[in-house]
């Protein structure tokens, strides 16, 4: 069963889809968690990183929490962005952290010159 998150990749698809962008193909996306303990961080990282993605942890000043921004390739497609979120807000909630969704920057080939959208996740902090 699907949830708001999930109704919400599934609406972006489409509308990505409409602007033109091939959805078949893989895009650069950033997924985004946040940790209270650098160590929980570096071992969702490291889990990450052995699906041969770039994984950067950083401290984040306005609230002493660490970052986790993790770089790769995603194909856009319904299915395949419902498995990736579900993937990431488990790794999330097995390393007590919280994932905050993923993102995409692109150039259109309809017109539009660069869209940046931004999809929120599920917390084990709350």
């Amino acid at each position: 069963m699907f949830d708001n998150r999930h109704k919400a990749d599934d609406y972006l698809a489409e509308q990505l889809g409409e602007s033109g962008l091939n959805l078949r193909q893989p895009q650069p996306v950033e997924h985004l968690f946040y940790f209270q303990w650098r160590d929980h961080a570096d071992a969702a990282a490291m889990k990450l990183q052995t699906d041969g993605v770039f994984a950067e942890v950083s401290s984040t000043p306005k609230d002493g929490r660490w970052s986790l921004r993790v770089k790769g390739q995603m194909v856009l497609a319904a299915e395949s962005m419902a498995k990736s979120r579900v993937r990431m807000e488990q790794l999330a909630v097995e390393c007590g952290g919280n994932y905050d969704g993923w993102e995409i920057s692109f150039v259109a080939p309809r017109g539009v010159t660069e869209l940046c959208v931004s999809v929120g996740g599920k917390s084990s902090l709350d």
